[in-house]
């Protein structure tokens, strides 16, 4: 049913593990992860590509919906890969397009209006 999404779950460990050198535990969804990796500017802030700008408050919020609410996060992704056919890209700096994406199109779905 989610085959997609499935296919990207493995994609994103792949570029966890060779480019971040990262494992998860068993069980976590690395989206997540991949996205932290891939947005988070150190200092607990957002380093967005210009392409998709991201703001500080829009990261928290994010973030806190990663901490909160993690199966619905989950859920929510799947949906987003699913529906919009985002593939994991190979290249970095695509790869921090397609994060910031995610990001914004799940606070999109998540956030209440």
């Amino acid at each position: 049913m989610a085959e997609f999404a499935d296919r990207n779950r493995k994609k994103a460990l792949e570029v966890l593990q060779l480019i971040f050198r990262q494992d998860i535990p068993p069980g976590m969804d690395p989206l997540p992860h991949l996205i932290t990796h891939l947005l988070e500017d150190g200092a607990g802030g957002v380093s967005s590509p210009p392409e998709v700008p991201l703001t500080t408050d829009e990261w928290l919020s994010w973030n806190h919906l990663a901490m909160e609410q993690p199966h619905e996060l989950t859920w929510t992704l799947t949906d987003i890969l699913e529906e919009e056919r985002l593939a994991v890209p190979r290249k970095i700096p695509a790869l921090a397009i397609w994060a910031a994406t995610l990001v914004q199109l799940t606070l999109d779905r998540m956030e209440p209006a």
